[in-house]
């Protein structure tokens, strides 16, 4: 039984307490009258149900299904107080169906749809709304999923195109200087992107990706010998934690073009990963990429730098609990990026 349901019930059940409490208490209270109004408030449910649960199977909208059980609920209300009236009080007149001494037609009817409108909303209360409120919270998570999923869609078009032209551009470099690097470099910016279409899921272990970023160094380095290094710090606690895809590609790109390339000859990118206990006992997996460029300018955004943008982004989408910092002075430029372990 659902959740929804015996919420659902046990409203119900509350207000037939506290409807025969009321009872109870009445000058002429009568055992026969709180049993007829019982009745009628689950044949008003039954009808309700009935009609609603119908209306959905033939495709109508919970709104139109709604109408739909109102109106057949309010038919059968009608018909009810009319047999009432000419059938039910002439022949036992002691069941005090709540007709009066001299019934007619009209007045009992309207008394009746006067009841049902109240076992309508009771009705609504306990079961419809649960139903709307689930329904809406669901077509929002649709919404917000589909918005997310087209924002990493850009996302990724915006950062595959950039990483591929800046790739070929080390290569052509290399095509008449040096044609067996250049060959060799082919073969593994090949293996790059066959590591990237082998594996369709969004996530993906750190190792995998300090692997496939080490690929991507060893190209840059190829085009930049003597001129930029690359120094790996992994904690092996950190490999098996998982991460967005290429979620480091763009700082680390970031701090080659933009840090270590814009020092006479000794450039260097650091890339670290270890484990963070905060104040309060939550761990974080922190990883870092430090150049030893000029900084940033003043106005602490790099001319052309897109990475840090796309990364930011990524991580509101994927990891809204973590954090990207930038510290930037004249030894160079220092991006963190915290994902605590125990992600909601």
């Amino acid at each position: 039984m659902s959740r929804r349901l015996i919420v659902g019930l046990l409203i119900v059940a509350a207000f037939v307490l506290l409807k025969g409490a009321v009872r109870a208490t009445a000058v002429e209270a009568s055992s026969y009258g709180l049993t007829f109004e019982i009745f009628l408030l689950v044949m008003d449910f039954s009808v309700l149900t009935l009609g609603f649960e119908l209306a959905l199977r033939r495709g109508a909208t919970h709104k139109n299904a709604l109408l739909v059980a109102a109106a057949v609920g309010a038919l059968v209300t009608v018909l009810f107080s009319c047999l009432a009236v000419g059938v039910f009080h002439p022949r036992a007149p002691e069941l005090n169906l709540t007709l009066g001494r001299h019934p007619d037609y009209l007045t009992v009817t309207l008394r009746y749809l006067l009841g049902f409108s109240r076992n309508l909303a009771l009705w609504m209360l306990a079961f419809v709304y649960p139903i709307l409120a689930a329904d809406a919270e669901r077509r929002r998570a649709e919404a917000s999923e589909l918005r997310r999923q087209s924002e990493i869609a850009q996302l990724r078009a915006s950062l595959e195109p950039h990483f591929l032209l800046n790739t070929f551009n080390t290569i052509a470099g290399l095509v008449t200087k040096d044609p067996d690097e250049a060959r060799r470099l082919l073969a593994c910016l090949g293996a790059l992107f066959d590591d990237i279409s082998e594996h369709e899921d969004e996530w993906q272990t750190l190792d995998r990706e300090v692997h496939w970023l080490q690929r991507y160094a060893e190209i840059l380095e190829a085009r930049h010998r003597g001129v930029l290094t690359f120094e790996w710090n992994i904690d092996e606690a950190t490999r098996s934690f998982k991460l967005p895809r290429l979620l480091l590609q763009p700082l680390l790109e970031n701090a080659v073009k933009h840090g270590a390339l814009r020092r006479d000859g000794d450039g260097r990118v650091t890339v670290r990963s270890r484990r963070v206990r905060k104040t309060g006992g939550e761990d974080y997996v922190v990883c870092s990429i430090d150049d030893n460029g000029p900084g940033l300018p003043a106005d602490k955004v790099r001319p052309g730098a897109k990475g840090l943008d796309i990364v930011r982004r990524r991580l509101n989408l994927h990891l809204p609990n973590s954090r990207l910092t930038v510290d930037s002075s004249a030894q160079g430029v220092h991006v963190l990026v915290e994902i605590p372990e125990a992600r909601t």
